[in-house]
């Protein structure tokens, strides 16, 4: 096997993995599975609405929405207007900082049983997500490019077409001056998204 090829293959693999791993990753963010959909605690997930206007709300095992905006619970005095950061504590809540309809920001604990109060837990969070849409925005279309990228370099390596490598080298192009000149507080999301703790987000 020639070394230009083993090159090349040890490449697609790197590029597989950051994929696998982004793929883990952005779901804590509400962005969908592409590969393998992670199990959440509490039975619910954050998801990222990429329609206008862009929003995030978690839904439960069955689909249905149970956090939101326009949402309004017995135990608390203002409707939800938009979602800031959210984490979970152990398996059986999750706490969710978002501004209400008196443009106030809170804190509120969504329990297993679906039971939801005012919460004083916030600080007992290891790993709090941030829910930026803009940066969110950026993330998604960086990931669905890449998965576009990883595709055209499998399909070169198989048959090899001169229309492709050039397509390849201007979606590389895109992507890097996407980020960087372009919005480049994105790269910071990603190397967030790529920790464990969530921290930067």
């Amino acid at each position: 096997m020639k070394k230009s090829t083993i090159i090349k293959i040890c490449i697609l693999i790197l590029m597989g993995v950051l994929l696998v791993e982004i793929d883990k990753k952005c779901q804590n963010y509400g962005i969908p599975a592409t590969l393998f959909e992670k199990t959440f605690p509490a039975n619910l997930k954050p998801c990222f609405v990429d329609y206008a206007p862009l929003h995030f709300v978690f839904l439960d095992k069955d689909g249905f929405e149970r956090i939101g905006k326009g949402f309004k619970y017995e135990n608390i005095p203002f409707t939800i207007d938009s979602i800031i950061s959210y984490g979970y504590i152990n398996d059986s809540s999750v706490i969710v900082k978002c501004t209400g309809s008196d443009e106030k920001i809170h804190v509120i604990e969504h329990f297993t049983s679906g039971n939801v109060c005012e919460s004083k837990n916030y600080n007992k969070i290891s790993s709090m997500y941030n829910l930026d849409i803009e940066n969110i925005w950026y993330i998604k279309a960086f990931k669905e490019n890449l998965i576009i990228l990883f595709i055209l370099c499998c399909i070169y390596m198989i048959k090899k077409m001169n229309w492709l490598r050039v397509l390849i080298l201007v979606l590389l192009v895109y992507v890097c001056f996407n980020f960087i000149f372009i919005h480049g507080s994105a790269i910071k999301e990603l190397l967030g998204i790529m920790s464990e703790s969530g921290q930067p987000l």
